[in-house]
């Protein structure tokens, strides 16, 4: 979440003008997100179009009218407008949802360094993760899927229940249980996520899995953004060996393709091989660098 980067920001320079401007601008994005995207009064954000998410390709935007932006006669329209006449959304979405809660608590840590009041912030958030738990969790599958406006499940095991983690949404106590079902179901199961090159942006056991494109999907390949990612939780959640493990496998992995594409986008999760998307993706980038300096 952005407030949350604001935040570390903030940690490392200790600059008190920077953390109000930050706080008074991500105030006024949670005010947007509250007042244009939550339309079905779920109290949990709604993406409208595919590129709400950045994910590329990926059988969550099934069914919707527009899987990238929403544009009229070539002109993109205002991110506050919905698609007229769409049959899924506005989808209910668990990774914009957790994003929402990352900033919440983000600002109640900036309102409280800036001697205003954190309580309304970590209310909302608590508010919201009620409401995620109520609306997208199934407690048979153990799963999180995103919901669309006549409130059905879309029922596609994706890397978005990875934002759970990255946003903090699931306390490691109180939540104890429900992580340790996605850890050991999902996350780290071969049949699901841990594959060869973990973490595929879709559970390989997935009806849904496939390759949507040769490149740039989000239905199928290991990205090189989730992979990114897993430096902000698996620590966080007492996996420091997994994440090292993984790193390890991403770095090794491009070390020996280099001669194909060069720090690209995404890896086959199964065999580790590139697809032509991206050449020196900025977060392959920054996960090959910090896996070679930790691993060293």
């Amino acid at each position: 979440s952005f407030a949350s980067l604001c935040y570390k920001v903030y940690e490392l320079n200790g600059d008190k003008l920077f953390l109000e401007k930050a706080f008074n601008a991500c105030v006024l994005w949670v005010c947007f997100i509250k007042n244009h995207r939550m339309t079905l009064k779920s109290g949990l954000v709604e993406m409208f179009v595919g590129f709400d998410t950045g994910h590329d390709n990926s059988p969550r935007l099934e069914g919707m009218s527009h899987k990238g932006n929403f544009s009229v006669e070539g002109v993109r329209m205002n991110a506050k407008i919905m698609p007229p006449n769409d049959k899924v959304a506005p989808i209910i979405a668990v990774d914009m949802s957790c994003n929402l809660f990352g900033n919440l608590m983000a600002l109640a840590k900036m309102a409280k360094e800036l001697g205003k009041n954190p309580k309304p912030f970590v209310d909302d958030a608590m508010h919201l993760k009620e409401r995620l738990f109520k609306i997208c969790y199934d407690e048979n599958d153990g799963f999180f899927y995103d919901v669309d406006k006549h409130g059905n499940k879309r029922r596609v095991r994706s890397c978005t229940v990875f934002s759970l983690f990255i946003e903090g949404v699931l306390d490691k106590e109180a939540d104890k249980a429900i992580i340790d079902r996605l850890f050991n179901e999902y996350i780290f199961n071969e049949k699901h996520f841990y594959t060869e090159m973990p973490f595929p942006a879709v559970s390989v056991s997935d009806e849904k899995w496939q390759k949507y494109t040769a490149s740039n999907c989000w239905g199928y390949f290991t990205q090189g953004l989730t992979v990114l990612r897993t430096t902000l939780w698996m620590r966080e959640y007492g996996k420091e060996n997994e994440m090292n493990a993984i790193l390890k496998k991403w770095a090794d992995a491009w070390d020996k393709c280099k001669d194909k594409v060069v720090l690209g986008q995404e890896l086959d999760p199964l065999t580790a091989q590139p697809s032509d998307s991206s050449p020196w993706y900025s977060s392959t980038m920054l996960t090959y660098k910090y896996a070679k300096e930790i691993l060293q």
